[in-house]
C-alpha cells in the first residue's frame, strides 16, 4: 500500500498496462497526469476511450484473448454497483440504473463522458 500514488508503484504500473491494453496502445506512449486526489490518471483520446469503452461493454467482440473472462468479471461488478461509479444521483448512475443496466458509463474530468451500449441495435 505504501507509495500507491506514485506512478513507479506497481499498482499504477499495472493499471498503465491495463488501460493501454483496453486501448490498444503501448504504455510508453500514454502521457499520464496526477488528478485532483493526487493519484495518476492516463490520457487517452477520445477515440481510445471510445475503442476502449465498446471492449468493455462488448467482451466477447473485444478481441481480449485470454482476459476476456477478467473483462466480464469488470463488466458485471460495474453494472452490479453502479452507485459505486458515480454515487447516487450522478448522472452515469443514474443513466445506468434507469437504462436496467443496459448502458455501461462513467463520468470523468473536464467534462468527459464514457458510455457504451451492452447490445447492438439494428
Amino acid at each position: 500500500m505504501a507509495g500507491y500514488r506514485e506512478l513507479a508503484h506497481p499498482v499504477q504500473q499495472q493499471m498503465l498496462k491495463i488501460i493501454a491494453e483496453s486501448a490498444g496502445m503501448e504504455a510508453k506512449n500514454i502521457y499520464t497526469g496526477i488528478d485532483g486526489c493526487g493519484v495518476p490518471v492516463f490520457f487517452l483520446s477520445l477515440f481510445k476511450m471510445a475503442w476502449a469503452y465498446s471492449r468493455l461493454a462488448q467482451p466477447a467482440n473485444g478481441k481480449w484473448g485470454q482476459l476476456v473472462e477478467h473483462v466480464e468479471i469488470l463488466r458485471k461488478a460495474i453494472l452490479a454497483n453502479p452507485y459505486n461509479i458515480g454515487g447516487e444521483g450522478n448522472f452515469d448512475t443514474e443513466l445506468m440504473t434507469v437504462t436496467n443496466r443496459s448502458i455501461i458509463a462513467k463520468g470523468g474530468a473536464e467534462a468527459i463522458f464514457c458510455l457504451a451500449a451492452l447490445q447492438v441495435w439494428e
